[in-house]
């Protein structure tokens, strides 16, 4: 849980590069498996659904909240947490959320849809990636 105000900054090496993902659906369960490279930045965005994230490997800071995403753009003090290999966490609807990944790692996150994987994104995402 969030205990306190903290100062998150970019790792050392960090990289603004593009995260190699994969889809994986069947039936109404969608599935991205993301692979982060330490210090790649998993940009903001926000869902029209809760829906749930594991984390499988590796160690990432997650900010959750609008207010925390633009503070931490902004290098500015927010609140974050930090997964390691194994944790799980609901994201709501609606809530920004955002991923550093603090070493090599593997995020999924869980969805419930009847869309076609092409389409995804408009079923799912509440608004344009940040």
């Amino acid at each position: 849980m969030v205990d306190e105000t903290k100062t998150v900054k970019l790792p050392k090496g960090y990289k603004p590069t593009e995260i190699i993902s994969k889809d994986f659906a069947e039936g109404s369960l969608y599935m991205k498996k993301m692979n982060l490279l330490k210090g790649q930045f998993a940009q903001s965005h926000k869902h029209k659904y809760d829906h749930y994230s594991i984390l499988a490997a590796g160690k990432v800071t997650l900010l959750k909240g609008e207010d925390n995403v633009e503070a931490f753009k902004d290098g500015y003090p927010c609140d974050y947490e930090v997964l390691t290999a194994g944790q799980e966490i609901l994201i709501k609807a609606g809530e920004t959320h955002a991923l550093i990944a603090q070493e090599n790692s593997v995020w999924f996150c869980i969805h419930v849809t009847d869309t076609e994987v092409e389409d995804i994104d408009k079923e799912l995402v509440a608004d344009e990636l940040h």
